[in-house]
């Protein structure tokens, strides 16, 4: 069999056919020569639903992710793992060990966090794109501020990496978040912050023990998740009359895991709050489904409120790591009123 002369086709052609690869055969196409990469990054077209994932965890790894698909780009594993090494390649200047996992081609690193950098370097710069969705584990809290020094924003963000405070109070305060800060770090409950938070559409922290009202009262984000609080039921009410006042005008949905939920204490002294035993389903909806997707809040019992600008909400007993309290804002991310 002849080998197809790509670089050598007309123009017209080598477009085509660059764009009828997959994502991972663009990638292994650009890594051949720098013929190769100059015809993928000049002919490569990126669907604007498609987001570049970058996962730091033990599968560590580039990816393109859109609401139905998923393509893996490039992994990043130490070179001790190299059982099934296939040969090199050249990659930014790097001559690495590659091997072939699944669907996509791995490259073999010394330095695991040299690996991380050079890895989505190349990927973005191939792709002309920024990462979209990061996930931060442990020893890899430090890829935060790097794509963030290069991005001034972030999109996504998934935090599983160790607490370290001085950390954690800079990322907090100096974050440029659009769509998603989410945090599954363990956070002491005697931590203590007192800045401004991130803005994004959606924050939330499993570990919530440290969350105090005044913290609540200045997260702006439209969709707060509160896991293992220590908030109490007069708390909760105290923020509801804030909202009642028309403060907080930016919540769509709040839920609060709480150590006991009592709707009554928390509605207590509401003007004008209305039982209510209706059957209603409540949507929130994201752009990405990677993370921790929302499912329909299902609404039977609860009180709902009305603010100083006629808008309502939905106070209920819910689910969020455990018994919690939920506010529901109207209308929903479907334009349903209650």
């Amino acid at each position: 069999m002849t080998a197809f002369p790509l670089l050598c086709t007309p123009l017209l052609i080598s477009r085509e056919i660059v764009r009828q690869l997959l994502p991972v055969e663009q990638v292994i196409l650009s890594l051949c020569s720098k013929r190769a990469r100059r015809l993928v990054k000049i002919h490569v077209i990126t669907p604007e639903n498609w987001k570049l994932l970058l996962v730091t965890n033990k599968q560590r790894r580039t990816a393109f992710e859109s609401d139905k698909d998923h393509f893996d780009l490039l992994g990043i594993v130490p070179t001790s793992d190299n059982s099934n090494v296939k040969g090199t390649i050249r990659i930014n200047g790097y001559t690495v060990p590659i091997s072939w996992k699944m669907e996509y081609l791995v490259t073999h690193w010394d330095d695991i966090n040299l690996g991380i950098r050079v890895v989505t370097e190349y990927c973005t710069d191939l792709y002309n794109t920024v990462v979209y969705i990061l996930n931060v584990s442990k020893r890899r809290e430090w890829v935060v501020d790097w794509i963030h020094e290069r991005q001034k924003i972030l999109y996504e963000v998934c935090h599983d990496g160790k607490f370290n405070e001085e950390l954690l109070t800079r990322q907090l305060s100096h974050l440029n978040v659009d769509t998603m800060f989410y945090s599954f770090m363990k956070i002491p409950d005697t931590f203590r912050y007192s800045g401004k938070f991130p803005n994004p559409i959606r924050i939330g922290f499993d570990s919530g023990g440290w969350v105090t009202l005044e913290n609540l009262l200045s997260m702006s984000s439209k969709h707060i998740e509160i896991g293992k609080s220590k908030f109490s039921e007069e708390d909760i009410n105290r923020y509801l009359k804030i909202w009642m006042n028309g403060e907080c005008s930016r919540l769509q949905y709040l839920a609060i895991n709480m150590e006991s939920v009592s709707l009554r204490k928390v509605i207590d002294g509401i003007q004008g709050a209305t039982l209510i035993n209706e059957e209603r389903t409540f949507t929130w909806e994201r752009d990405s489904d990677l993370y921790s997707p929302i499912p329909p809040v299902q609404i039977s019992h609860g009180y709902n409120i009305v603010n100083v600008n006629g808008v309502m909400a939905t106070v209920i007993e819910g689910w969020f790591l455990g018994p919690s309290i939920c506010v529901c804002v109207w209308p929903d991310a479907h334009n349903n009123v209650f």
